[in-house]
């Protein structure tokens, strides 16, 4: 990978946030989770375990402040998600 989260499509949204998550990946609605590898180690066993139990592998190759910005945030984020179309 060359540093830049997966492209996605153009009416797809990136949704941020660890409630806005859950809510879409029990819904077996989550296309690609972001989980940022600087996250509070808490929110990493609790999004790991959520996705391993949906069969969703999360991607962990960006930093808060890089999925932020992909988020379109002026602060880090540090887990989202681009929902299923």
């Amino acid at each position: 990978m060359d540093g830049q989260p997966r492209s996605t499509p153009k009416n797809s949204a990136i949704v941020a946030g660890f409630n806005q998550f859950k809510k879409l990946v029990r819904s077996n609605r989550a296309k690609v989770v972001y989980l940022a590898l600087d996250a509070d180690p808490s929110l990493i066993k609790e999004v790991c375990d959520l996705c391993a139990s949906a069969k969703i592998p999360p991607d962990r190759g960006h930093t808060k402040a890089e999925l932020g910005k992909l988020c379109d945030l002026e602060v880090g984020c540090g887990v989202c998600v681009v929902p299923k179309e």
